[in-house]
């Protein structure tokens, strides 16, 4: 995915959000948060179909990041071995959010001066939804 650098960073940062939601639900018992985990699973699915849309139409190859996924059940298995409360489970999908944020503002500003406006659109467009989860997953940490 070396022509695309923007687009696979968006793909990346979608499909390590949508993994972390899809580990996080089964632990969410409060109704409300596990209401807005699932829609922000969603989402990242969206997103992730849409980088893949965008990739193969430019005749690259999308690639699972199986490691990711594998370092992040672990993650999430560690972190609440022993606290599984709604405030535990909020602030550890906060703190990837968090990250998730910065990881697509770094791309943006390296590689979207480069990049179609189709992928710079894409890219603005998860970084406001990463922002929106950031506001709303504050609200139960």
């Amino acid at each position: 995915m070396n022509g695309q650098p923007l687009l696979s960073a968006i793909r990346k940062n979608a499909e390590l959000g949508k993994n972390m939601m899809e580990t996080t639900l089964p632990l969410v018992k409060n109704n409300d948060l596990r209401a807005v985990v699932q829609v922000q699973f969603d989402e990242y699915n969206r997103f992730l179909m849409s980088a893949d849309t965008l990739l193969r139409a430019s005749g690259e190859i999308s690639q699972n990041a199986v490691v990711a996924r594998v370092i992040d059940s672990v993650s999430v298995g560690i972190n609440t071995l022993t606290d599984k409360s709604t405030q535990n489970i909020a602030q550890l999908l906060v703190d990837s959010t968090v990250k998730g944020l910065r990881e697509i503002d770094g791309a943006i500003e390296r590689y979207g001066p480069a990049s179609s406006p189709e992928t710079i659109n894409l890219g603005t467009t998860l970084r406001d939804f990463l922002n929106r989860n950031h506001r709303e997953l504050k609200r139960f940490a």
